[in-house]
C-alpha cells in the first residue's frame, strides 16, 4: 500500500516550479504605484539576487532592487530542500527624501496555478458561534474571494486552505499583518490565485517600510 505521507522527488520538483520566487521579474508580487502597475521586481529596479544556507536543508534567496525614485523592493524566499515547503514575503521601502506616489492593490501572490478540475477547500474560521471552523468545498467554476472581518486573522475566513487539482494538491497559508484577502478565479489553464492585504491605499514617507503578508 502506498504511503500517502511519503515525500517523493515529484513533490520536491513541483514545489520548486509552481512559484518562481527566485527570478526577479517573475516574482508574483504586484501593486499599483501611482499610475504604474509593478509586477515582480522589474529590470528598471536593477535587482540583485543573494542566497545563503540557513542550515543544511534550508536556503534563503533575497532579491533587492531600487528604482531611480528611491523605491526599494525586497523579496525574501525560503525553500526547504528536505520537505516540499516554501515561504516568502516582500518589503517596500522609501529610500528617497520625499513621499512616494500612492501605493495600492498590493498582492504578495498574483499567479496562475495550472491543473484541471480545481477545487478549493477552506473554512470560515472562528465566528464565535456554533458554526465556527466549518469546512467548505468549492469547485472553481467562478471567482471566490475570502477575507476575515474587522482586521482579525480568522473571524469569518481561515487563512489556511487547500487547492486540489486532478494532478496535484497544495496547502496554502497566508499571514496577517493586517486584513488579508485571497481570491481564486478560473483560468484557461487552471486558476488565478491572488493573496495580499485587503485595504491598501497609502504613500510612504522618507525612510518608511511596509511588508506584505507572508505566504507558505
Amino acid at each position: 500500500m502506498k504511503d500517502i505521507n511519503m515525500i517523493t522527488k515529484a513533490d520536491m520538483e513541483l514545489i520548486s516550479r509552481l512559484i518562481p520566487y527566485t527570478i526577479p521579474d517573475e516574482i508574483p508580487l504586484t501593486f499599483h504605484y501611482g499610475n504604474k502597475v509593478i509586477k515582480g521586481i522589474p529590470a528598471e529596479f536593477n535587482p540583485k539576487v543573494y542566497w545563503r544556507f540557513l542550515d543544511s536543508n534550508v536556503v534563503q534567496t533575497v532579491i533587492v532592487g531600487e528604482d531611480t525614485e528611491g523605491l526599494e523592493l525586497r523579496a525574501e524566499y525560503i525553500e526547504y530542500r528536505d520537505f516540499p515547503v516554501t515561504e516568502w514575503v516582500a518589503y517596500i521601502t522609501n529610500n528617497s527624501q520625499k513621499n512616494t506616489p500612492v501605493l495600492s492593490r498590493i498582492k504578495i501572490m498574483d499567479s496562475e496555478l495550472c491543473g484541471t478540475n480545481p477545487v478549493l477547500i477552506y473554512s470560515n474560521g472562528d465566528t464565535c458561534r456554533y458554526d465556527g471552523y466549518e469546512v467548505f468545498t468549492h469547485k472553481i467554476t467562478e471567482k471566490i474571494t475570502l477575507s476575515p472581518t474587522d482586521g482579525t486573522p480568522c473571524n469569518g475566513a481561515f487563512p489556511y486552505m487547500r487547492l486540489i487539482f486532478d494532478e496535484y494538491s497544495i496547502n496554502i497559508a497566508i499571514g496577517w499583518p493586517a486584513q488579508w484577502e485571497v481570491s481564486v478565479a478560473p483560468s484557461e489553464n487552471g486558476v488565478i490565485y491572488t493573496a495580499g492585504q485587503q485595504r491598501t491605499n497609502m504613500y510612504l514617507k522618507p525612510g518608511e517600510t511596509i511588508r506584505t503578508p507572508g505566504i507558505n
